[in-house]
């Protein structure tokens, strides 16, 4: 038996990912954005430790538990879907959702920029009616061609603005080669077949997926430990071409497909071609007839690829997520591309970890996070430049990678739609793509992207980590807490009565602490809290009633079980 690893590739397996050079100085980049901060390892070397390894992958798999286990993901365990269906009632049910979602779609446009109407999605719908109404076994399937889960089974388009094709409602999620898919029904033409991955249910296409013979076939198609896999870490590879085996050659790989490496390889042609300096993998094949089959195929050693998942370090995640800088943005992973959370969930995919599919799904999972509700700018970047860089960072809509903070400016990268643009005032720009750019940008609402955020996630650690509670933002986050000063002080015998500007609707504050002591150093103060972060005014009953009595008043907030205080306001002498 011939070795299939060479001594070249054995040891490029064990080192760091390195990234490539700074884009030219041609490119445009956006403001605050120098052709130095295009490569990856400008982020990896800003601090130290970015190669310690932040999970292990026992933790990883424990994570993955975690996230399968919690509903608020919407991911399933494919392994222990039900094998077999209700053919009506999933007619009943799809013909339900597919109503409902025609009229949520309404009057959007097609592919040559007409407005549709109601008659639009009646095809559409009939489509989801499968012809087997009756209980029986679901199949098992596996992709063979990077593809498409799309809300209707149906190649039409569903478009927001006339003319703009290349954003397209009609799509839920990208498929990779070699994912598993369990087919639950298919349409009435018979060109799409209806089931689930493990991160959103939808139609693909039949031509793309290959279905297996058994449960056991199919299971051995992808299901194996990380150790006897290939990863491919790059944005795009594709198998070379070949005349004697077309049907693996020339196939698109996108950045998270798995392979199974082939352990029984004795030297015999791939392809028409030895092996030397390369992989050898096995591709799922569709036959004529629809069915499956894995062939032996061959990855260069020189792909951006890697023998099992990658070691989850800070400077390895920010080399993968630069492997897209630039790339284009693809709804619903349309365009062989992604949105926002696709290019997430891809970059994490590298190193074992298996994301939700959507923002929303994403930022509810089961991973330590921090809920950005209602801070000011200034807390919420106490917060987030204290976070490992690779953290994930959202507001509706959106979700974008934390890469590091440069003279107080906070750069992120994401796969972008649009954004308002940053060098000319008042106008939106269609990005369209994989961008760095810094939180000061805005979006349409005129709001910059720091003073949207809502949550900030460490998608590699779970609920329980200790390591990443909001204590360790220590000093920094009470820094830039807003002080509250008193308006108003007065004294009545032992009562004091104090007022203050009640706390700006939305800011994050619990209560309020107050001292009063005999002297100006506060040496012998006394504290009182008021508990209520709608108070404006309090009164204190237990004061001296004779001499000089100081007062002063801070406000409070508890996060974690740790309690922050701002700065204390101007004392008073009463």
């Amino acid at each position: 038996m011939i070795r299939k690893r060479t001594l070249a590739v054995m040891l490029a397996a064990v080192l760091l990912i390195t990234s490539a050079s700074p884009v030219a100085a041609g490119v445009p980049t956006f403001p605050d954005v120098t052709q130095k901060m295009t490569v990856s390892t400008y982020w990896s070397d800003r601090k130290e430790g970015t190669d310690k390894v932040l999970a292990s992958r026992k933790n990883r798999n424990k994570l993955n538990k975690a996230l399968l286990s919690d509903s608020n993901t919407n991911l399933a365990d494919l392994k222990k879907m039900p094998e077999t269906v209700d053919g009506k009632a999933l007619n009943e049910a799809l013909y339900k959702a597919a109503t409902a979602d025609a009229a949520y779609y309404g009057s959007k446009f097609d592919a040559q920029g007409n407005q549709v109407t109601e008659s639009y999605y009646t095809a559409m719908i009939a489509n989801t009616q499968a012809s087997d109404v009756s209980v029986h076994e679901v199949k098992y399937g596996v992709a063979v061609n990077r593809t498409t889960i799309r809300v209707f089974p149906t190649d039409l388009a569903i478009l927001d603005d006339p003319g703009d094709n290349d954003f397209d409602n009609l799509y839920n999620s990208g498929l990779r080669v070699n994912e598993p898919f369990v087919i639950q029904s298919v349409s009435a033409d018979g060109k799409f077949y209806y089931g689930r991955n493990d991160c959103c249910s939808g139609w693909v296409p039949a031509e793309d997926v290959a279905v297996c013979s058994s449960r056991d076939e199919w299971l051995d198609a992808w299901d194996h430990d990380s150790s006897e896999v290939l990863v491919v870490y790059g944005s795009k590879i594709k198998t070379e071409d070949s005349n004697t085996a077309p049907e693996t050659a020339n196939r698109l790989l996108t950045m998270g497909t798995t392979l199974e490496l082939a352990d029984d390889y004795e030297g015999e042609l791939i392809s028409n071609r030895s092996a030397y300096y390369n992989y050898v993998v096995y591709l799922p094949v569709r036959r004529p007839d629809g069915s499956f089959v894995k062939k032996s195929a061959l990855i260069s050693a020189n792909a951006k690829v890697h023998e099992g998942f990658l070691a989850l370090t800070e400077e390895n995640i920010m080399s993968v997520s630069f492997e897209m800088l630039g790339d284009a943005y693809g709804w619903g992973g349309m365009l062989n591309s992604d949105d926002c959370s696709g290019y997430v969930r891809d970059v994490y995919k590298c190193f074992g970890l298996n994301l939700a599919r959507n923002t929303s799904w994403q930022s509810a999972s089961p991973v330590k996070k921090y809920d950005l509700t209602g801070y000011s700018d200034g807390q919420k970047r106490a917060i987030i430049e204290n976070l490992p860089i690779g953290s994930t960072l959202f507001f509706p809509g959106h979700e974008m990678t934390y890469l590091g903070t440069v003279k107080g400016k906070i750069y992120v990268i994401s796969s972008t739609s649009s954004m308002m643009n940053p060098v000319k005032d008042g106008e939106r720009l269609r990005v369209r793509g994989v961008v760095i750019n810094t939180l000061d940008v805005k979006r349409a609402n005129g709001k910059t992207w720091l003073e949207s955020l809502s949550t900030a996630a460490i998608p590699f650690a779970g609920e329980e980590n200790k390591l990443y509670d909001k204590s360790f933002v220590g000093e920094e986050f009470s820094d830039a807490m807003k002080v509250t000063e008193l308006v108003k002080a007065s004294r009545s015998g032992k009562k004091l009565k104090l007022e203050w500007e009640a706390a700006e609707e939305g800011t994050y504050i619990e209560g309020y602490q107050i001292q009063y002591a005999s002297n100006e150093d506060f040496s012998d103060a006394k504290e009182v809290n008021a508990a209520d972060s709608n108070a404006s005014s309090y009164i204190i009953k237990t004061a001296k009633k004779s001499g000089d009595t100081f007062v002063r008043i801070r406000n409070y907030t508890t996060v974690d079980g740790t309690q922050y205080f701002s700065g204390w306001s101007q004392a008073v002498k009463l």
